[in-house]
């Protein structure tokens, strides 16, 4: 890293597997208003292989002793789902900006904890959710928006790959119901329902199915779900475990004209009146993780409420919560979007 005046701001990673190695560490490292970072991880190994490798001094075992000790400006959480809401509430309460990895929590209850610890300490918070970041779908949310494609009625999303683990994960316990919660529903089903809210608003219900297909474990590694929006259109997501690679991104159809996200070919646009495709420009620098980062970052630096934030974790909890429902027992659900700030 280039040697340049650091700026004052102190953060702290707890968890130090793929997604601090790749998204939050080089995210602080390379926001000026940044100086220096701690990092946490249970993990003896991991946190030494991870503080050499990004030359961090300063490492904690204890998240708790670290928050005491280090009174960070910042924290992130990466660790596995069933710790996120304890930890968060446990930074927020030290008035201490939060930004956690998603699932926010894994039940409603424990975000409404989390809910409780904001009002008290009002500090920045935002939730990981960084398909919102991806400039193909920044620039066909201003699309949307503008009115290209007239009235959007019809959405699909789909995310997939091969498993987080091996590949990704630096340990398994993506596959351990108590600390996953879920399988590809909530691993990669929740940033698709959050981008399924970003680009068409509000879900009022969802069907859903769940299955282990191919993976010698106990959660789903692939999940099919119909969403109705608030707005009457409907919406298909479709996640996989166990996918070879193939299309992801998503289709969003409208009164007017068409959008193609494709993650690899990049933004394709039909024009209802000129009967024409089109491919829409977007740059791919910076990308999806490092505006994420900076977003963050910034927010907390100018005062500004970050976006994903509180409301949108728990709105997409509700989609996700209610489709496990909806798969366990073969039903429509209904979600009540009625929602109390934080």
């Amino acid at each position: 890293m280039n040697q340049v005046e650091r700026g004052p701001l102190r953060a702290a990673v707890i968890g130090c597997g793929a997604i601090a190695e790749y998204c939050h560490i080089p995210g602080y490292q390379n926001h000026p208003a940044v100086g220096e970072i701690i990092l946490c991880d249970i993990s003896g190994k991991i946190l030494q292989e991870t503080c050499k490798k990004f030359r961090i001094e300063k490492g904690y075992a204890d998240y708790k002793e670290l928050l005491k000790k280090e009174k960070p400006d910042l924290v992130s959480v990466c660790t596995p789902n069933y710790l996120h809401a304890e930890m968060v509430c446990a930074a927020v309460r030290k008035g201490i900006h939060v930004l956690c990895e998603k699932p926010m929590a894994l039940s409603l209850a424990e975000a409404e904890r989390i809910r409780k610890a904001l009002i008290a300490k009002r500090v920045k918070f935002m939730v990981g959710f960084s398909h919102r970041f991806e400039m193909l779908n920044v620039r066909a949310k201003e699309m949307l928006a503008s009115g290209k494609i007239g009235r959007p009625f019809m959405l699909r999303i789909r995310f997939g790959h091969e498993g987080p683990y091996p590949g990704w994960g630096k340990t398994d316990w993506f596959y351990d119901k108590k600390k996953a919660g879920h399988g590809a529903l909530l691993d990669m089903g929740i940033h698709a329902m959050d981008l399924a809210r970003y680009f068409l608003g509000d879900v009022r219900g969802v069907a859903a199915r769940t299955a282990t297909l191919l993976k010698p474990i106990r959660l789903d590694d692939n999940a099919l779900m119909i969403l109705e929006f608030e707005s009457k259109a409907l919406g298909l997501i479709d996640v996989s475990w166990s996918s070879k690679p193939g299309f992801t991104g998503s289709e969003i159809y409208g009164s007017g004209g068409t959008l193609i996200i494709d993650y690899e070919r990049g933004l394709q646009f039909f024009d209802g009146e000129k009967a024409a495709w089109k491919r829409v420009s977007v740059r791919s620098e910076p990308g999806s993780w490092e505006r994420e980062m900076k977003h963050f970052i910034d927010c907390v630096v100018k005062d500004d409420d970050p976006e994903p934030g509180f409301l949108d974790g728990v709105a997409s909890l509700k989609v996700a919560f209610a489709a496990a429902k909806s798969a366990a027992g073969g039903r429509f659900m209904r979600i009540d979007n009625r929602a109390r700030r934080a």
